[in-house]
C-alpha cells in the first residue's frame, strides 16, 4: 500500500497528464506548501488546481458521495480522484467542464 504523500504525487501526476493531454500546459507548484498543486494555462485563462484523493462513501439508499481533505483556498479549484475517476469538489469554470 501506498503511503500517503505518494499517492497524493499519484494523482497530481494523474492530473497532470490528464490536463496536457487536453491540450493544457501544466505547472507543478515549486513549494509543496502552496495552496495549489498544479497551475494550468490554456492560453487564455490561468487555474490554479489542489488535487486529492477521495474517500468513497455508499449511503444505505445507494447514493454514492465522495469526500476529500477539505483545506480550500478561495483561488484554488479543488480536483479530487478517486478509482471511479475525476471529480470537481470546488464550482468549475467553463473552460474546464468536460477535461476530465
Amino acid at each position: 500500500m501506498l503511503s500517503p504523500s505518494k499517492r497524493g504525487m499519484s494523482v497530481e501526476y494523474r492530473a497532470i497528464v490528464a490536463f496536457t493531454q487536453a491540450g493544457f500546459e501544466v505547472f507543478h507548484n515549486a513549494h509543496s506548501d502552496g495552496p495549489a498543486d498544479l497551475i494550468v494555462w490554456d492560453r487564455e485563462n490561468l487555474f490554479l488546481i489542489d488535487t486529492k484523493t477521495a474517500t468513497k462513501y455508499v449511503r444505505a439508499d445507494g447514493t454514492v458521495t465522495y469526500s476529500t481533505n477539505k483545506n480550500y483556498h478561495p483561488d484554488v479549484l479543488v480536483l479530487g480522484w478517486h478509482e471511479d475517476g475525476w471529480f470537481w469538489a470546488s464550482d468549475v469554470p467553463e473552460a474546464l467542464k468536460g477535461v476530465l
